[in-house]
Formats: structure tokens, sequence, C-alpha cells
């Protein structure tokens, strides 16, 4: 009895996860991208990006938390590689919105 008391203390104190929610707008000139958002605690998010084309591919991820300021990320996508791009901000995230543009590069 006292196992299970303890099994169900710890997991009701365990740390929650809140969810929002989370709008992706994505702009690929004719590439074969995938893409995953996903909530972290606290007011963290992370955008992860697989390239599946044979070509490298530039991309601007802007993350934007309503009245805050958006943040910017940049990279440069190998064939076959995935980056996880993630931002943090001051306020607590109620909304996010995520823009995606990628284009080939040479």
């Amino acid at each position: 009895m006292l196992k299970q008391i303890v099994l169900w203390g710890g997991l009701l104190a365990a740390p929650l996860v809140q969810a929002f929610p989370v709008e992706v707008m994505p702009q690929f000139a004719g590439a074969a991208l995938s893409y995953e958002a996903q909530a972290l605690p606290r007011n963290m998010a992370a955008l992860h990006v697989t390239n599946a084309t044979r070509e490298v591919q530039g991309c601007s991820v802007r993350f934007n938390n309503g009245p805050e300021g958006d943040q910017w990320r940049r990279v440069r996508l190998q064939p076959s590689e995935k980056v996880s791009l993630a931002a943090s901000f001051q306020r607590e995230i109620v909304r996010l919105r995520i823009w995606l543009n990628c284009a080939p590069q040479q």
C-alpha cells in the first residue's frame, strides 16, 4: 500500500509540459523537406527540419510569440541532414507562429 502511495505521489509531482498551439507556415522552393514542431518545457519551442533532397538547402526560421520580438535562426542543410532549431522566450507562450523558408543553394 505504501509503495502505491509513493508511486502516485511521484507521478503527481512530475513536472507537466504545458501545450500551446503552434502554427508552422512553410515556404519551400520546390524542395522535399519535412518538419516537426515541438513544445518544450517552460517557454521554449523547437522545430526539427529534415532535408530529403540531393541539394544543399538554405533555411531561415522565424519564431514569433505575440508581442515579443521575433527570433531568427538560419541554417544550411546538407542532403539527408536533420537539424533542430530552438527558441526561448521571456514571456509564457500562449500561441507560437513559426515561418520556415527554404531554398536550394549552390
